[in-house]
């Protein structure tokens, strides 16, 4: 089974671009977050050391909301929808390109799994967009080679924590199924106050640090057992998180992280060899440490950019 992946994707398309002397340049081409991604195989690699092939990526992008649940669906080779504003042109095209294909298969079984799961009560629309840069961007600069197909989800207008917690328990089989299932947001996104406490001033805003620590604490303290009184913090975060409308004045760049919640803390077979211990026996355990793990955390300014493995 493939982990979930919460990606920081950081501000629009600063990780391709050196942005030295820059608004941008803490969270540019060589900055300590684009490293991150750059190694974002690698450490995929070693969680899945057993679990096969990734046959599609599946990501659920804070810069898409449909009335519906909607899957991009392009009957030729997608596009790309460079939705930010004022960089340079090589941030645009013809300069920033990324040819990857995607699956209609795989977009065809979102669907059929959504509706399903959902007896009928969900619909899944179908609509050529183009992938936006919460899509392009991270994925461009972890997988360079443009060479796994790619299949996006949108959000749904409302932007209910619960009903997304719903589709990641929904979307939880095709996880078996080669698809590794990657959510891209922002653990804060607050524009106005980034403005006031800049990525370059050095400063860690207070408030976000203890938004984003308090976030790692529920995440990192959630498992299988303990999975549904955690739901419930976090379907109702915006009255739980200290400071919940000062990190994110409105709520699109953090709803994906309940995707990711949804779709994970799946209790792993258990390893029944015993094992003999001065004439007693112990069961070893395939359960791992944490079904949620913190794998990048930084602050800059007020920009909380930490990313999130979900087992």
């Amino acid at each position: 089974m493939l982990p979930v992946l919460f990606l920081s994707h950081g501000g629009g398309p600063a990780h391709l671009l050196d942005a030295a002397g820059s608004f941008f340049a803490a969270i540019d081409k060589n900055s300590p977050s684009a490293d991150f991604l750059r190694n974002l195989p690698r450490l995929l690699r070693q969680e899945n050391k057993t679990n096969g092939d990734i046959r599609c990526i599946l990501v659920i992008s804070a810069h898409w909301e449909e009335p519906q649940f909607t899957v991009e669906y392009p009957l030729k080779n997608p596009k790309l929808y460079y939705d930010y504003y004022g960089f340079p042109d090589e941030a645009y095209a013809p300069h920033t390109t990324y040819p990857v294909k995607t699956d209609l298969a795989v977009a065809d079984r979102v669907i059929a799994q959504i509706e399903a799961a959902s007896q009928g009560k969900w619909r899944v629309a179908k609509k050529e967009r183009g992938f936006d840069h919460g899509v392009f961007i991270p994925l461009k600069v972890a997988f360079p080679e443009a060479n796994i197909p790619v299949v996006q989800l949108s959000l749904k207008e409302g932007l209910s924590m619960r009903e997304h917690i719903q589709l990641g328990e929904y979307l939880r089989p095709l996880r078996s199924e080669g698809v590794l299932i990657v959510t891209s947001g922002q653990i804060t996104h607050n524009l106005r106050i980034l403005q006031r406490s800049p990525m370059s001033s050095g400063r860690k805003d207070p408030q976000s640090v203890e938004f984003c620590e308090f976030i790692c604490s529920l995440l990192e303290s959630t498992t299988p057992e303990n999975y549904e009184e955690q739901k419930d913090a976090l379907a109702n975060i915006h009255r739980v998180a200290p400071g919940f409308d000062y990190a994110h004045p409105r709520a699109e760049h953090f709803v994906p992280i309940a995707v990711a919640f949804g779709a994970s803390f799946v209790k792993q077979p258990t390893d029944e060899a015993e094992i003999a211990t001065d004439g007693l026996s112990s069961v070893a355990s395939a359960q791992p440490s944490k079904f949620a793990e913190r794998i990048y955390s930084e602050i800059v300014g007020s920009m909380g950019i930490d990313s999130y493995l979900f087992r």
